[in-house]
């Protein structure tokens, strides 16, 4: 293996504990980032179909939580 390769993979490395490291906030910014959406079409779509989007998008949300919690290393795990 030559040093290039090495240094790929460390940067490699850097990048995914970056990426574990910052899941908790992406999935919060996602939350507050999709009311936002729903409070801001109040005037052009009807509350059953903003409220439907909302709880799909949650519903996805959830199933991205659970599965970055069951693949995030123990040592990156969030705490609530």
């Amino acid at each position: 293996m030559n040093l290039s390769m090495k240094r790929e993979d460390a940067l490699r490395g850097e990048q995914v504990k970056f990426l574990y490291r910052h899941l908790p906030t992406a999935l919060i910014i996602n939350v507050l980032l999709s009311a936002i959406v729903v409070a801001v079409q109040s005037e052009v779509v009807e509350a059953s179909l903003r409220f439907g989007w909302l709880a799909v998008f949650y519903s996805i949300l959830a199933v991205r939580v659970v599965d970055a919690a069951s693949l995030v290393p123990r040592r990156f795990r969030f705490r609530v």
